[in-house]
């Protein structure tokens, strides 16, 4: 699932965070100090397994009927990008290193997600061939989805 926005970097980053995020992840980038943990809560997951957008204030279910929106639009360009049972976080296609790689990241574990950049194919994949779908989907952002 991709939340839509204008600029390719953008979409990618944003991709890489809802759509990889699906295990409860652990960071691999190392673990938060005590201070910053305490500062602010963990960011949870969605109830499809997903991250939230960064700097959403959607309360449950908001943000989640535009992901299944998308992912019932788009499911098909996503399987091309991600592999066959990526609903399942079990990755393929061109994204599998970088899906794989950000699905250990906690949601808000920046420094892990950005160790996972995707490759040129990866890029090009999400470019080329989700953004299209995801802006012909037609899916009802929620504003509280944006920071």
């Amino acid at each position: 699932m991709l939340l839509l926005r204008s600029s390719p970097f953008v979409f990618v980053a944003l991709a890489v965070t809802l759509l990889a995020c699906k295990d409860g992840g652990s960071s691999s980038g190392g673990a938060p100090s005590a201070a910053s943990a305490a500062a602010k809560p963990a960011i949870k997951r969605l109830a499809n397994g997903q991250c939230p957008p960064p700097g959403s204030t959607c309360a449950a279910g908001e943000y989640e009927r535009y992901t299944s929106c998308v992912d019932t639009k788009c499911d098909l360009q996503n399987k091309v990008c991600f592999g066959p049972d990526y609903q399942k976080a079990t990755f393929g296609g061109v994204c599998k290193d970088q899906m794989t790689c950000t699905a250990a990241c906690a949601c808000d574990d920046a420094a892990c997600m950005q160790k996972c950049a995707p490759n040129a194919d990866c890029r090009a994949c999400l470019t080329n061939t989700i953004l299209p779908c995801v802006r012909a989907a037609a899916c009802d952002l929620p504003a509280c989805a944006a920071p």
